[in-house]
């Protein structure tokens, strides 16, 4: 299922969906997982977003603080790699329901 999000940006703004859903604990715990560092690679690379997919980030970011399960701010590359993360992790279902939410975000533009 999940190779079937071909559209630039629309798999990094599905799995983004789904993170936002996640309780913050769960966000913190793979924060701190090795495959989170790990899925971010010897290098630095920057991506453009849409300033929804960059609402989305802001709201998750808001979230984690206010929870008092992060101490402070938290990398964006770090909550992508996350999101990946629970991405993959997902059922059929949910990953359906995410994407129709983002292509009827998408259409309203």
């Amino acid at each position: 299922m999940t190779r079937e999000f071909i559209s630039y940006g629309t798999t990094l703004h599905v799995a983004m969906s789904i993170l936002d859903g996640c309780d913050p604990a769960e966000i913190v715990a793979e924060l701190e997982s090795p495959l989170c560092g790990a899925l971010g690679g010897p290098s630095f690379r920057f991506v453009g977003t849409t300033s929804r997919l960059t609402n989305i980030v802001d709201r998750i970011a808001s979230r984690l603080i206010e929870s008092g399960e992060c101490g402070g701010g938290v990398a964006t590359w770090r909550l992508y790699n996350v999101a990946l993360i629970m991405f993959q992790a997902s059922e059929d279902r949910e990953l359906q329901s995410a994407y129709r939410k983002a292509a009827l975000i998408t259409s309203q533009r």
